[in-house]
């Protein structure tokens, strides 16, 4: 007969807080029984999923990436995470012909400014918070008519301020299309970066002083 693991030692065997647990259990990610006050999963294995593919990032996170056909690949894969940490996804884009439920974050950057775009994500930020989850965002690179790099520093740097605590807002650049000065300057507002290897993907986070 199975034994049976009480919310702290599912956190414990995960490795993760008991609020994610509790998350799993709400998203119908892990099944438990409650008995009383107490909610309990059968300790089998053949009972519990395998853990997400990766890690979820919390904050505000810089992806740099050398191809389209990369950024695509990056994109299918933190979504994937996103899924499996039962997050809410969302997905912004500065150009093309945007399809919902991707939101076009270009016009409204043209109608409303910057401000609206960083208003959309404190939106975003607060709808997950209500539904009890973290926020997966990702956003592809504005274009080149946002202005100069230093606007574009600037509404980086703001998008620190917009209240995110639980989840992660992902920014995809190309290499390609930035000196490398503007690359050490994202790198350096931005709370991680993710860099693009052979086989697999380079997680850097930034280092707060003590």
């Amino acid at each position: 007969m199975a034994g049976w693991l009480t919310v702290p030692k599912v956190a414990a065997k995960y490795r993760v807080s008991e609020r994610t647990v509790y998350r799993w259990y709400r998203s119908g990610r892990l099944k438990p029984v409650k008995i009383g006050r107490e909610w309990l999963l059968p300790d089998t294995e053949s009972d519990l999923p395998s853990p997400p593919p990766g890690p979820l990032w919390k904050g505000h996170v810089l992806a740099l990436v050398d191809t389209l056909e990369q950024a695509a690949a990056l994109e299918e894969h933190l979504l994937e995470v996103g899924r499996q940490n039962g997050c809410r996804l969302c997905r912004g884009q500065w150009r093309g012909n945007v399809k919902p439920p991707d939101v076009d974050l270009g016009t409204m950057f043209k109608t409303h400014g910057a401000s609206a775009v960083l208003e959309f994500w404190q939106h975003e930020i607060a709808a997950a918070a209500r539904e009890g989850r973290p926020l997966l965002g990702l956003s592809d690179p504005p274009p080149k008519d946002f202005g100069p790099f230093e606007a574009l520093l600037q509404y980086e740097r703001d998008a620190n301020g917009v209240g995110l605590v639980d989840g992660c807002v992902v920014c995809l650049y190309r290499c390609e299309q930035l000196t490398g000065p503007q690359l050490s300057s994202l790198m350096y507002v931005h709370e991680g970066v993710l860099l693009p290897s052979d086989d697999a993907w380079l997680a850097f986070r930034k280092q707060l002083p003590v």
